[in-house]
C-alpha cells in the first residue's frame, strides 16, 4: 500500500472504527488533510468523515470543518512515529487552515492515541513510503 494514497487513507478509517477510545465519541465533523510537496511539488488533500466517533469514509475533498496542512515530510515523520502529532500542531509544522482550534487541542490527547494505537496495529508497516 502506498502512503499518501485514498486506499492508505481509507485503511485509516478502517482502523479507526476498530478503536474504542471514549474521547472520540464525541468527534462528529470532516477533517481534510492536505499534504504538500508530495512528489515533484505535488499536493493530496484526502477528507475523513466522523461522526460520534465512527469513520463513514474517505474521499477527496477541498472543503471540512477542519483543514489542517502540512509539509508531506512533517505527515511522513508522524505517520513513522519520529514526531509528535501534538507537537507538530502546537510548533505551527502543521498548520491548523480552518476550524475551531480551542476544540481541537481539547481532543488532541485522544487524535495522538489514535496515531500510537494506528502504529501499534501496523498500519505503517509494509508502506510504500513516496
Amino acid at each position: 500500500m502506498i502512503f499518501p494514497s485514498l486506499e492508505w487513507a481509507q485503511e485509516l478509517c478502517n482502523e479507526i472504527n476498530k478503536i474504542e477510545i471514549d474521547e472520540i465519541k464525541s468527534w462528529n465533523w470532516d477533517i481534510l488533510f492536505i499534504l504538500i510537496n508530495v512528489k515533484n511539488g505535488n499536493n493530496m488533500k484526502f477528507k475523513v468523515k466522523i461522526k460520534t466517533g465512527k469513520c463513514l469514509g474517505v474521499e477527496v475533498g477541498d472543503d471540512a470543518d477542519y483543514i489542517i496542512e502540512g509539509e508531506y515530510k512533517i505527515w511522513k515523520s508522524i505517520l513513522l512515529g519520529e514526531l509528535d502529532l501534538a507537537i507538530a500542531l502546537l510548533t505551527g509544522k502543521l498548520k491548523l487552515v480552518k476550524g475551531d482550534r480551542l476544540n481541537l487541542l481539547r481532543h488532541i490527547k485522544a487524535a495522538v492515541n489514535i496515531a500510537n494505537i494506528i502504529r501499534a496495529k501496523g498500519l505503517t508497516n509494509n508502506l510504500e513510503i513516496i
